[in-house]
């Protein structure tokens, strides 16, 4: 069953059959007397938006419709790049992943063979690496990491943002595709906490 994030509510209308009719009763003696009762607002400088099932289930749907943008947009950050999940256990942190050849997917462990872990960033490469991958690692709470190459004689772009929660902190693994990742290059992100850079 797919998962829902957001079920909208139907307004109903209600039906009466003296709307705006209203019994008052004298508090001084206990009579009781009927009035229908209308509005007497004088000039009206601005109509505002009635409180009716229009209105309410046209908010109903422009919610359901952000919930399932959000959805959509984090679904494609999972689904449609490189990484296909991040998992924290005892012994590190594994990522499980498909190889740009489209083999099957590898689950393997930051810093273990195949990943190699750089240092922290702000970090300055000591050799060069030619074409690569990098994957950028730290905690913040935005899922848009500005990574950063200086001196970098290639180019370089972000492929894919990957959220996770390591240790009930969330964390967020960008792959970023380099052409040329040379000697003097310089990796770093905006993120003030912990990060770190790993190389494929």
């Amino acid at each position: 069953m797919a998962e829902t994030w957001f079920t909208p509510k139907e307004w109903k209308a209600r039906l009466v059959e003296f709307a705006g009719r209203r019994l008052l009763r004298n508090v001084a003696n206990g009579e009781s007397t009927t009035y229908d009762v209308s509005r007497s607002e004088g000039q009206v400088s601005q109509e505002g938006d009635a409180f009716n099932t229009k209105n309410m289930n046209d908010l109903e749907q422009r919610i359901s419709n952000g919930f399932a943008k959000v959805k959509t947009n984090l679904n494609a950050i999972n689904d449609n790049g490189a990484i296909k999940g991040m998992d924290a256990r005892e012994d590190g942190v594994y990522i499980t992943y498909v190889p740009s050849s489209g083999a099957d997917s590898v689950t393997k462990k930051l810093g273990s063979n195949g990943i190699a872990y750089l240092g922290e960033m702000p970090y300055t490469c000591v050799k060069d690496y030619g074409e690569c991958t990098l994957l950028t690692f730290c905690h913040q709470k935005s899922e848009t990491q500005n990574v950063t190459i200086k001196n970098l004689k290639g180019s370089y772009s972000i492929r894919q943002i990957v959220p996770a929660h390591i240790g009930g902190v969330l964390c967020f693994l960008a792959i970023v595709d380099v052409t040329n990742l040379n000697n003097g290059a310089t990796i770093d992100t905006e993120s003030s906490d912990t990060k770190r850079v790993f190389i494929i």
